[in-house]
């Protein structure tokens, strides 16, 4: 078995969710139902591992992270069709699948392709994945800050040992923005202008 097999499994979420919106109803759900009742008993019944071999290049790992990215403003396409055309109260429920897939696939992806080269296609499509979760700073943030103070208290990104989830998320966030417009002030404002327009749309 290839290394990169395993590495197919991140694709479940992103297709279970577009699977879910378009049998309707209940299905929905679907990727609520796997990420937060199915992957937690699976993660439980595997249990811990050392073992740390990621595959991080090559033409397979290639392949799967665009994968990731095309599936991020598809999955996103395909609710706001369903929303247009086939209207239920279940939408709802689509859209937090759509959030939680694409909130995970979208900066993970966009993460690994924002550091190809600047203006590449792999690089704008890192741009559209961020645009889609309306987390456009990401790129500024972590290229300019993150790599430049990694593991340090200075770095909004890295947790020290022992916080708490929900703590550095609710602390990590502002101080990700707030450091991304020290390092470049008139592209944050650009990106929280355009993410605005988005949310007001």
């Amino acid at each position: 078995m290839g290394r990169w097999l395993p590495h197919l499994i991140g694709l479940i979420t992103p297709l279970v969710t577009i699977v879910g919106i378009l049998a309707g109803g209940w299905w929905m759900g679907a990727t609520l139902y796997l990420a937060l009742g199915v992957y937690p008993v699976l993660d439980l019944i595997a249990g811990q591992s050392s073992d740390t071999n990621p595959l991080e290049e090559g033409k397979a790992f290639n392949y799967i992270v665009h994968t990731h990215a095309i599936l991020v403003p598809l999955v996103i396409v395909v609710l706001l069709y369903t929303a247009l055309v086939n209207y239920t109260p279940f939408v709802w429920l689509g859209a937090l699948s759509v959030g939680l897939s694409s909130g995970a696939s979208g900066i993970v992806t966009a993460h690994e392709l924002g550091h190809r080269r600047p203006r590449s296609a792999s690089w704008w499509l890192s741009r559209l994945d961020l645009l889609c979760v309306l987390y456009l700073h990401f790129t500024i943030e972590h290229n300019y800050t993150h790599h430049k103070h990694w593991a340090k208290s200075r770095d909004p990104t890295s947790s020290p040992w022992g916080r708490n989830v929900y703590h550095h998320f609710i602390r990590t966030i502002p101080l990700q923005i707030k450091g991304a417009y020290k390092a470049k002030p008139k592209d944050v404002k650009v990106s929280m202008t355009v993410q605005a327009v988005m949310l007001l749309v």
